[in-house]
């Protein structure tokens, strides 16, 4: 009995040292070429591995060390570099046809994109490889130390994502936060960016749900009169066709908010929805010393866009004590016709409110209008019809 026991466990121990040999000289290279062929299938492109892709049995996992792939994707020459990714899996699902992930960690990414012209591949989820289905699922997602360069005009860095329960049916929920530096009408916009929400990805739709966006900028930022800026958004993005459908859009500072919804057109050329703005300008005139009265407004209409046309068919106005209704049409301004505005108010009693302290603003003092700083002054037909005015 002895004897059988030894030559068992020598039977075993040579097929541990086997099954070693065949994960770490054969599997590995086997992986990597399921890997390609996916990426291949789904993106059109391969990655490149520094190394052959290590394989563990227990726990089930790979670890793929440095790696770079290139890609063309929405309409972006895309090159990505990382110092790794690790994956660890659960190996009873996949005799089901599911593909289960406890974790998955990628260490180092660096993403560089490039506008391309021309028609683009979109990226996107697919359901198969080699004709086989499967179901991909992800326990838990990481991102650590990451960084974007986007045509070098958008830059982020010290990315990082949690991303958890990511369910291809469902999507995922979403945490994380990064710096970003980019500039906005010649002013340099800087600072951090934290994010939560739940999203999914299904080609070519991007759908977002309690979405939360903040920013918060930095104190020699051309935004930082207005942080912490906060988005909340529901709804989806359709990145081939450029339009996007929001159920939900809040922007918000300290000074205000303008809430969105509706549905825009194809490259964003066109947008039907509703909108209402909220703002205090006794915040608003502590910054700027625009001599506004204290007092709260908001604003709210149906809102048609056609590109060069906005129309607010059915304005509703509240400012302090006073309300009115009206419409108005705004043209915007090319290079042969200026800014025109058509429209009327009709308003009842109209309480001005307090007088605003008197302000200096950081940009106050007199400036001498350059040659060229106004070609086309705007068209203004208003019409505008009161009640009364009272004045304490």
């Amino acid at each position: 009995m002895k004897k059988f026991w030894l030559a068992f466990a020598g039977g075993v121990a040579v097929a541990i040292i086997a099954a070693a040999i065949f994960l770490y000289g054969f599997a590995g290279k086997y992986i990597s070429g399921v890997i390609s062929r996916a990426c291949l299938a789904a993106y059109g492109s391969t990655p490149e591995f520094s190394g052959v892709p290590s394989l563990s049995l227990f726990p089930l996992g790979l670890d793929t060390g440095p790696f770079r792939w290139s890609l063309n994707a929405s309409g972006f020459a895309t090159d990505i570099e990382a110092k790794g990714l690790k994956a660890r899996a659960e190996l009873l699902p996949l005799f089901s046809g599911e593909i289960r992930f406890s974790e998955i960690l990628i260490d180092s990414p660096a993403i560089a994109l490039k506008r391309t012209k021309g028609n683009a591949l979109v990226a996107g989820a697919r359901d198969s490889v080699d004709g086989k289905s499967f179901s991909v699922y992800i326990a838990r997602l990481a991102i650590r130390n990451g960084s974007t360069n986007i045509d070098d005009a958008l830059r982020v860095s010290d990315a990082r994502l949690v991303a958890t329960n990511i369910d291809p049916k469902k999507g995922g929920d979403l945490k994380g936060d990064f710096a970003l530096t980019t500039t906005l009408g010649g002013q340099k916009i800087r600072g951090n960016l934290a994010f939560t929400g739940n999203a999914r990805f299904y080609s070519p739709n991007l759908t977002l749900r309690q979405t939360s966006v903040t920013f918060t900028a930095g104190n020699d930022s051309a935004l930082a009169v207005f942080s912490p800026l906060k988005l909340n958004f529901d709804g989806a993005v359709n990145l081939e066709k450029n339009s996007l459908r929001a159920t939900e859009a809040l922007l918000s500072s300290p000074q205000g908010s303008v809430r969105l919804r509706g549905e825009s057109g194809q490259d964003f050329n066109s947008f039907d929805g509703d909108i209402r703005v909220a703002a205090d300008l006794a915040k608003i005139d502590k910054y700027f010393g625009l001599g506004l009265p204290g007092m709260e407004t908001d604003i709210s209409s149906p809102v048609a866009y056609r590109y060069p046309e906005i129309a607010f068919s059915a304005l509703a106005l509240r400012a302090g004590e006073t309300q009115g209704e009206g419409g108005l049409k705004i043209r915007l301004p090319d290079t042969t016709s200026p800014l025109s505005l058509t429209g009327e108010l009709t308003c009842g009693i109209i309480h001005p409110g307090p007088s605003p302290a008197t302000t200096t603003s950081p940009d106050s003092g007199t400036r001498t209008a350059a040659k060229n700083d106004l070609l086309l002054y705007p068209d203004i037909n208003f019409a505008f019809k009161a009640a009364g005015l009272e004045y304490e």
